[in-house]
């Protein structure tokens, strides 16, 4: 029979609902894979079949290649595979976008005169500071997501941009302190350590009319996995007479862990 009509044949077998199985085998092989292909509206199958009680299936892409899926729905998956499943650092490759809003989440110290919430339009708010002299500021702001206490999972900060202001005087000086995770626990001192290794930021120090968004990159981004911990970022300003500052908030840039 020729090539032609067995594929014609197939296609008409399939049609009418026979299943057509395709055996995959070496020389020597006593176990095979076979793929069953299926007529319209079922789901074709890849199993093994062979001479063993239990025969398991590998999958192994060559070289950089990686196996895909586009839809998963949870089957057999022995103990030793669920094992390796939960170390994997396996994210939706997407990065994610949070804005911090500094009324909400961020504060400026000394308490006799500091930087105060400040409505300039409908839904536009700011901590804002108008200067009556040479005036220091140390402000943080609390980065407020969800994270989960388990290796390579929940959220994994990537970079990130504090929005601000600067007018009327330039700051005298405005420095970045850190990126940090707080941790508290019972009895013992709250411990304070650098977060995300090298941060790189410039902070600006000029008056212009708009906004700065001051971006920052994070030197070895990391999963937060501390437990009853917190991430914080701190800079300080020092204004001058009649200068005026305005902290918008943070946006934090992140790869959220899919489990």
């Amino acid at each position: 029979m020729s090539k032609l009509k067995v594929l014609l044949l197939s296609a008409v077998l399939v049609a009418l609902g026979v299943t057509l199985p395709y055996v995959a085998e070496s020389q020597f092989g006593a176990n095979t894979l076979t793929i069953n292909s299926a007529p319209s509206g079922s789901t074709p199958s890849l199993r093994a079949e062979g001479l063993s009680a239990n025969i398991g299936i590998n999958i192994t892409p060559k070289g950089g290649g990686v196996l895909s899926t586009t839809a998963f729905s949870s089957g057999s998956i022995d103990a030793s595979g669920l094992t390796q499943l939960a170390t994997l650092n396996v994210t939706d490759g997407v990065a994610q976008q949070y804005f911090i809003r500094a009324v909400d989440h961020c504060r400026a110290d000394t308490p006799a005169a500091t930087l105060v919430a400040v409505r300039l339009a409908t839904g536009d708010w700011a901590l804002a500071r108008t200067a009556a002299g040479a005036e220091t500021y140390n402000i943080t702001c609390n980065f407020p997501l969800p994270y989960r206490i388990a290796a390579n999972k929940g959220w994994r900060l990537d970079s990130f941009s504090i929005a601000h202001q600067i007018t009327v005087v330039n700051l005298t000086s405005s420095t970045f302190q850190q990126l940090s995770q707080v941790t508290y626990s019972n009895n013992v001192a709250n411990s304070v350590t650098a977060f995300g290794g090298a941060i790189g930021i410039t902070m600006p120090t000029v008056v212009q009319a708009n906004p700065y968004n001051t971006a920052a990159t994070v030197g070895t981004p990391t999963f937060v996995t501390v437990n009853n911990s917190s991430i914080v970022v701190d800079w300080q300003v020092v204004m001058a007479n009649t200068g005026v500052y305005r902290v918008y908030g943070v946006v934090a840039n992140f790869t959220g862990a899919l489990y």
